[in-house]
């Protein structure tokens, strides 16, 4: 076995630990499925001792939330208590066109025409100057050719001139552009 081959095994094995680990179902191939989307948005769990909060409400100090079908922890944040950062998950977070899973401010997201025949999840996604923003996960944009910017809490910030694409921006200026390893979306 060469040595590219024994790199994307390496990858490739890493990348189905890790879509087991989140929930995915196996396929009757054996190789597991990215996690499905959901519509739902809520708080699946609260645990710890209760706190005020900084919102004024009284809650417990832990909980993990669901959001459109990802499941996270929220811990020791004294900020929102559960059901106000709920409230604010629902207002800044969207999702992906193409797969439906959630895209947190701050991630790193891909713009697709309108026409694209990929995108399952269009009537849930967010439109910019009429193209649909998605996430950068590689199990949903796998070549990161489709990297536009970032999904903030005001919205899309483009990460190049005119809106363009990492491959558009690329053809154009001639300049190699690599993406930010540090989103948690990434991995």
């Amino acid at each position: 076995m060469g040595f590219w081959q024994k790199i994307v095994n390496f990858f490739r094995s890493a990348r189905t630990d890790e879509i087991s680990a989140a929930g995915g179902k196996n396929r009757p191939s054996g190789r597991p499925s990215i996690p499905e989307s959901s519509a739902k948005c809520y708080i699946a769990e609260t645990t710890g001792p209760e706190i005020r909060y900084d919102c004024g409400h009284i809650a417990p100090a832990e909980c993990r939330i669901f959001i459109y079908g990802e499941t996270y922890s929220a811990l020791n944040n004294k900020n929102h208590c559960p059901e106000c950062r709920i409230r604010r998950i629902r207002q800044q977070v969207v999702r992906c066109s193409s797969c439906g899973r959630p895209i947190m401010p701050s991630s790193q997201v891909a713009l697709y025409a309108g026409s694209s025949p990929g995108l399952k999840f269009r009537n849930v996604g967010i439109k910019h100057r009429g193209q649909y923003i998605g996430c950068m996960r590689a199990d949903c944009c796998p070549s990161g050719g489709f990297f536009a910017g970032h999904w903030s809490e005001d919205g899309f910030v483009s990460a190049f001139e005119e809106g363009a694409t990492l491959a558009e921006e690329m053809m154009c200026t001639g300049r190699m552009i690599t993406p930010d390893d540090n989103d948690p979306n990434l991995h």
